[in-house]
């Protein structure tokens, strides 16, 4: 400090280790990493997506963090690793930032044709460049199933779905009625792996008058829209 005149100075000598700075260790809940879908078919292309939420209060970006997943085979004890340490855009891991310190990681992996089927353990590791959080084998077992063949999900339709719009017409003349309906299907297949029927009931409670069966998206002016998924897409029908 000085007066203008005279200085007096405080040195590092008597002022040594007085602060410390430190890493905001990177954070994460333990059974976070997950597999989606959580069973896949072991032979031909069939992947899912290992993904892991993570935080780290001073939001240094995504391009501060590398990442290693790794499975571990039923006989819980062969391990393979996926990612090693990998950045964003490295060895197909791909980081988003969240926003508000929160970032997840994520890696598609598609078995080879001769993996081990079984119930298969997931570990994801996250390193800021200085420390790691570690969500373990023994938070997440169990977590992915590669089967011989994948159990079919029945399509789910809500109890009173379908719908006419408009719900009153004249029968005289060219007015046309919509019909549709809404339904999910957790394999979320595409559109192109379903047919629909439509029919509706006359008055008398009895005739029953068929409009459409088992067609496609496209096939006798039936319409299949995918309205979004995983896991549980909307599908909207109409004829």
């Amino acid at each position: 400090m000085s007066d203008g005149t005279d200085n007096a100075i405080d040195g590092y000598g008597n002022n040594a280790n007085e602060l410390t700075v430190t890493n905001q260790v990177p954070s994460l809940t333990a059974g976070t990493t997950a597999a989606t879908p959580a069973s896949v078919q072991a032979v031909g292309a069939n992947a899912t997506v290992l993904s892991a939420t993570f935080d780290d209060l001073e939001q240094p970006g995504v391009g501060a963090f590398t990442v290693t997943f790794r499975v571990r085979e039923p006989d819980d004890t062969t391990e393979l690793t996926l990612a090693n340490a990998a950045p964003n855009g490295s060895q197909g891991v791909t980081i988003v930032d969240n926003g508000g310190g929160s970032y997840t990681a994520s890696l598609s992996w598609d078995p080879a044709d001769g993996q081990t089927l079984g119930a298969y353990d997931l570990y994801f590791e996250v390193n800021d460049g200085i420390d790691s959080a570690i969500d373990g084998f023994a938070a997440n077992t169990n977590e992915l199933a590669l089967l011989d063949v994948v159990p079919n999900e029945v399509p789910v339709v809500s109890a009173g779905a379908t719908t006419s719009s408009p719900a009153s017409v004249y029968p005289a003349g060219s007015g046309t009625v919509t019909l549709s309906a809404a339904f999910s299907d957790a394999d979320v297949p595409g559109v192109g792996a379903f047919t629909v029927g439509f029919s509706v009931r006359q008055p008398d409670d009895s005739t029953v008058v068929v409009v459409v069966t088992n067609s496609g998206d496209g096939v006798n002016g039936v319409t299949i829209s995918d309205s979004g998924g995983p896991p549980d897409p909307t599908i909207s029908t109409s004829r």
